[in-house]
This record gives structure tokens, sequence and C-alpha cells, in this order.
């Protein structure tokens, strides 16, 4: 490498509901037409035009023998209102290339916005920023032609320059960027050849890269204002997206208010600027407070736990919109630098000893599925071969990996022993109460196996980042399988290789998948690094939850993404703004 490699665009969700997606903003339809078919219409005073939110949809209004009466116009979007939005987790910084935590992440999204995005019904990779993109024959050269409307919070324009400056911020071995060193580390230089021409120049190909680029770590930043502002950037960010920055109340919420400038959504978008006027996003823990907001009409939009979400449908005020989360699903890391750990048949019979049915069952109350290897079916580049090789329960043959490798013997309490020493573990859990469950179920499980685990909650994010642990529950989110070359690469040690992996055969495949140069390669080698990761059982794989949130339904507009369960806000609106 020319450089250190830092860390990759993924971001630890450390409990099952500590993210808070906040959603953008994006509108059902698009092409709208409105067709008025007339037969012998007399003195009729025609019907106001209803504003069509929508994807090729189509009003037919047919009038026959009109009298002389005039119609009640149809209610339409209107600029107004607050949207209040529920999230466990609290942003650590609101300086995207400094955060750890997927809090920041959903925020950053209304702040800002990025070169390109997926569209929600397809998941086909469209133009934002950029008004179209091209890459060399050779894969080593990415050039995109950005948008000349695009304006800061501030009303600087934003131009090829400002965007140079913020990939060159990322790439920087001196800035220790948390997040976007990884996806970045194919990029040898960035540059803008003009005001609105932007280019790309790679060590090698990255088939991946563009994906990267559609999430918020990389959305342009104001160089002036943030080198001012130095650390304080955090807290008072600027952007180019839908939302503004209002104000940062610690421990309670963010506001942000829309962006009256903002005409430059994605395609699928109507290109106006949003009509919710505030959006405030509440820090709230306590899962009965949440609940309680939900049922005064306080609350708009929140995550929700498995046993809220079967009490949604019946209050009758909101939807429950359910999507598969993407990334690795929960899962124990465990340090393969450290004993017994570094011992493939300790780490197959910690996978073989859990029941993930059970769970399942327990801990999400049915709304789920057990894990079979390192990434959820939601990630572009899942193999499903997974689920043929996966661990299934099998105590027996999990005690007999543990004989073989030297663990025989038992204290009084049934706890197994080599050379005198019990085998005793120290889990890590989330202060959360779906992490403690899962420890406490886990707990009993390898009890049975004759493994003591003592069950510690911690501020896992200090504890991973440092390698000072054995065994951790938590989860990694991306879009894509290239999140594992993030976790497992040697040259990701000292960033989010949470496993300490150190394996030259799992690095070869990782690199081929870090820099494929188009989708065969990426997805043959997605599925060799999946079987070898799950062979070696780098991890303990658990399940994957359904993400379950409610959405009031006095949130009009807005879109759900049938492929990702994404909530988007573009052109959305509250009814309590309609005259």
């Amino acid at each position: 490498m020319k450089r250190r490699e830092l860390l990759v665009s993924i971001l630890l969700t450390v409990m099952l509901l500590s993210a808070c997606a906040a959603p953008e903003a994006e509108v059902i339809e698009k092409e709208a037409t409105k067709v008025v078919e007339v037969e012998e219409v007399v003195t009729a005073t025609p019907e106001p035009e209803a504003e069509v939110i929508g994807k090729e949809a189509t009003k037919v209004v047919e009038v026959e023998e009109v009298g002389t009466a005039t119609p009640e116009p149809e209610a339409a979007p209107a600029v107004g209102a607050k949207l209040v939005m529920a999230c466990v987790g609290e942003p650590d910084t609101l300086d995207i290339q400094r955060s750890r935590l997927f809090a920041s992440q959903g925020i950053l999204d209304l702040i800002g916005a990025t070169l390109v995005t997926r569209d929600p019904w397809t998941n086909e990779i469209i133009p934002y920023l950029a008004e179209s993109w091209s890459v060399s024959e050779d894969g080593l050269t990415l050039e995109f032609i950005l948008r000349d409307d695009v304006k800061f919070h501030d009303g600087t324009p934003l131009t090829a320059h400002e965007y140079a400056w913020t990939m060159q911020r990322a790439m920087d071995p001196e800035f220790l960027s948390p997040v976007t060193g990884a996806i970045l580390s194919p990029v040898a230089g960035v540059e803008a050849v003009d005001d609105y021409t932007l280019r790309f120049t790679l060590w090698a190909p990255s088939y991946p890269l563009i994906d990267g680029l559609t999430t918020p770590f990389f959305v342009p930043m104001h160089p002036e204002y943030t080198q001012e502002m130095g650390y304080d950037y955090g807290r008072h960010p600027i952007g180019v997206g839908p939302y503004i920055f209002k104000e940062w109340v610690a421990r309670d919420r963010i506001v942000l208010e829309r962006n009256p400038d903002f005409t430059w959504g994605p395609a699928y978008t109507q290109g106006h600027p949003p009509y919710i006027e505030t959006i405030e996003i509440r820090f709230i823990q306590e899962e009965l407070t949440v609940f309680a907001g939900l049922e005064t009409g306080e609350i708009d939009l929140a995550w929700l736990s498995y046993q809220d979400a079967e009490r949604i449908p019946e209050m009758g005020e909101y939807q429950l919109v359910e999507s598969t989360p993407q990334g690795t699903g929960e899962m124990i890391f465990l340090n393969n630098s450290r004993p017994p750990f570094d011992d493939v048949r300790v780490r197959q019979a910690l996978n073989l000893a859990v029941d993930r049915d059970a769970l399942v069952e327990i801990i999400l109350h049915g709304y789920g599925a057990p894990s079979d290897g390192p990434v959820t079916p939601a990630v572009y580049g899942y193999w499903s071969g997974a689920e043929d090789i996966g661990y299934s329960f099998d105590l027996e043959k999990a005690k007999a990996l543990l004989a073989d490798a030297g663990w025989a013997g038992q204290d009084g309490d049934g706890i197994l022993e080599k050379d005198g020493e019990p085998l005793a573990l120290t889990l890590l859990v989330f202060p959360m109460p779906s992490s403690i469950l899962s420890g406490e179920l886990l707990q009993e499980m390898y009890q049975r196996l004759g493994v003591e685990i003592k069950v510690v909650e911690v501020d896992l994010g200090s504890q991973l980042f440092s390698g000072r642990y054995g065994m951790a529950i938590a989860s990694v989110t991306a879009h894509n399988t290239d999140l594992l070359f993030g976790m497992f690469h040697t040259s990701m040690l000292e960033a989010v290789n949470y496993s300490r992996v150190s394996d030259p055969i799992l690095d070869a495949i990782l690199e081929r998948i870090h820099h494929s140069k188009d989708a065969e390669t990426f997805l043959a080698a997605s599925a060799e690094a999946q079987r070898y990761i799950i062979e070696q059982a780098n991890g303990v794989f658990l399940y994957r939850s359904l993400s379950q949130a409610a959405l009031s339904n006095e949130v009009q507009g807005a879109i759900i993404s049938p492929i990702s369960g994404r909530i988007e806000l573009y052109d959305a609106y509250m009814e309590a703004a309609v005259p």
C-alpha cells in the first residue's frame, strides 16, 4: 500500500436497536400527468388540478352534464409543521469523517447530499450531485460532472474544488478518519479538473467504490468553514442537503430546519425544497418512554422493540415499516489473536453450541432469522450457499471439538479445563435490553458446553477499537460485501478489524473483492470470502433481526423502499400543515 489504509465506511451498531436511521425524503411517484376528458360540459367550473405525487401517475377526470356547482379543491401538500423522530443512539459528532456511529450517518443523510445515490425502487445507482460519471477502460480513472446549481447552507456554491478538498481530507493519514479510509484506499488522488469536473485516480480498480460514494461519509464539506470551526464543526455542521442544522442539546435532541433553496434532489423526487418545516430528533433510550410518545401522538417516527411493534397495528395511527438490516446481523466478535480464540476448533465449537432458533424466538419474538454467515441477505454480494454450510446447533460435536483442542478436564462446576486453567471467558455487551438478554442466553448455552461466561456491560465502541477484549456482541452496517475487507483484512488491524484476524489466504480473497473491476469478479470473490470465513469461524454468527419502525399516518408523501426499507422524506409533508 502507498499510504496507510484507515477505516471502512461501516459503523458499529453495538445493539439491536441502536441505529437511528434518520430518514431522507423521497416521493412516491414521478412523471406525473393529469388528463381531463370532458364531454358535453355546460357551465361547469373545472375542478382545480391537484398536485400529483408519484411515479407515472395519471389522473383521469370524466365530466358529463356538469351543472354550475364549483367542486371543493383537493388538499395539496403544504409547507410547515414538525416531524418528531425518536432515536436510541445519540451521535458522537456530526463531522461525518470523524464519526464511528450509525446515528451520525442517518442525520447526515438529511444535512448533506452525495455524488450518487440509490433509486429506492430499483436499487440502481443514479446521479445526485453529479449529473453523470464515467469510468476509464482500465478502471483507474473515474470522472464526475457536477451540477452547477448546488449551494452550501451559507450560500457558497459547491464546485469540484470543495469536493476534492473533502476527499483529500478523508484520505489524509494525519487526519485518521475512522470511517472513510478503507473504501478510499484504492484512490491515489482526487482533483478538480475544472469547476465542475471531479476526477478520481486509482491505484487499482475498485468496483465497490461507486457504491461507497452513495453513503453520507462522502458528503461535500465547506473547506473554509470546516477548518475555521475545527472540532466544533462536529457540533455545528453545514452541508448542501434538504435540511439545515439548527441546534444540538446534548442528551436531548438535534433540531433541523428545511432548506428553502434545496432544488437539486435526486431524479425520483420532485426537485423542490422539502415541505416539512422542522425535524426534531430526540434521544430516548427508554422503550416505555418511546411507546408512550407514540400513544399520545407526540412522536411521528420511531424504531421499536419487538414487543412494542406487535402493538402498533391495533393503535391505528401508525404504519409498521419492516426491513432486513444490511450488514452483519448480530454476532459475537472473537479476538482471533488471543487464546483460546486463536484455535479454529474452539471458534467452531462456540458456533455449534448456539441454539440460534431459540435466540430468534426469545429475543426477537420470531421477528428475524438465524444467521448462517457474516452478512445478511440484504447485503449486495450475499452468498446463498451460506445457508447450506452455516452452523446448526450440535452440542455433542462442539464438545468433541473442544476435547480435541485439549479442553478435556472439568472442575467441580462442570467447567472445562486445560493445563489446570478453566475455560472462563468474558463476553462484552452493550448496556441495552436486547444486548444484555443475548448475553444472558448465551451464558446459559455455553454453560452446557462447559464454558463459563461472564457478561459485562461496556461502551463497546472504545473496547473494540482498542482490541482489549475477547468476545463482544455487536453488529456492523454496510451495503455490500466489501465490508468484509474492513472487518477481516490484516491492514485493518488498527482500524475496524475487531476480530483481529490476520490470515494471508483470507487477505488475498478480500483484496479481490476490494479491487474488483466488475460485478462478476466482485460476486465470485464475495462468495469465496464468505465460505472461508464461515469455515474458519472467525466470529459467532447469531441472528438477523427485522428492523421495525412506526411511521405516523400524519406523514404523507414519504417513500419506503421495498428493497431496503429506508424511509425518505424529500417530498413528504405533514397533514397538520395542509389548510
